[in-house]
């Protein structure tokens, strides 16, 4: 492939990335079963430590040091296990966001984690809506400790014991380190700030 077109695939890859309107869309630049990317480049702050690592592998400390998501505003992070995370990043204006799950990679000598980015999912994230973490989601009465889900905005969050209204739902799956949508009928989800002073 000469230099044009790979200048024009990847500005066209650029383009398709950041519109707003899709909506429920795999990352362009994530495969899909998840393999890592080669579009991807690092973008670290040059005061980070760099750490030996393949040269198809693409390592972050934070996920908005990806290029993809450097305009992105962080709305939460979690430790999903020993090996994984997981990043919601909102899109500036629209009410679009990405859902991210990185897997553990190394520590530098400094003690900074550095992560692979293993899957991530354009969703539809409303103005206001609220996350509602994995370990919080039930089935019933039985816990889902693999999904998660996207909650209206709720300004009474102190007196609200449990979420019934589930916009959207999606399962992290650490195995196939893969993202999925799945159904919200009979989740619920319990307010981790509930009666909170």
């Amino acid at each position: 492939m000469t230099k044009f077109c790979s200048a024009v695939f990847v500005i066209v890859a650029g383009i398709g990335f950041s519109a707003c309107s899709m909506n429920g869309n795999r990352n362009p630049f994530t495969g899909s079963n998840g393999e890592k990317s080669q579009l991807f480049e690092l973008n670290l702050s040059t005061d980070s430590v760099n750490i030996e690592a393949e040269k198809d592998e693409t390592l972050f400390y934070s996920a908005t040091d990806l290029p993809a998501f450097k305009d992105g505003i962080m709305l939460g992070s979690m430790l999903y296990s020993e090996s994984f995370a997981i990043d919601v990043i909102k899109l500036p204006d629209c009410d679009s966001a990405y859902l991210i799950l990185a897997e553990f990679n190394n520590r530098d000598g400094k003690g900074n984690t550095y992560w692979r980015l293993a899957d991530s999912l354009k969703v539809h994230f409303p103005d206001g809506a609220v996350i509602g973490w994995p370990g919080y989601v039930m089935k019933g009465e039985v816990p889902e400790p693999e999904t998660m889900v996207l909650l209206p905005e709720d300004r009474d969050w102190v007196n609200t014991e449990i979420y019934y209204d589930i916009i959207s739902a999606w399962k992290f799956d650490r195995e196939k380190k893969r993202i999925y949508g799945v159904e919200k009928d009979s989740l619920i989800c319990m307010n981790e700030t509930f009666g909170a002073d």
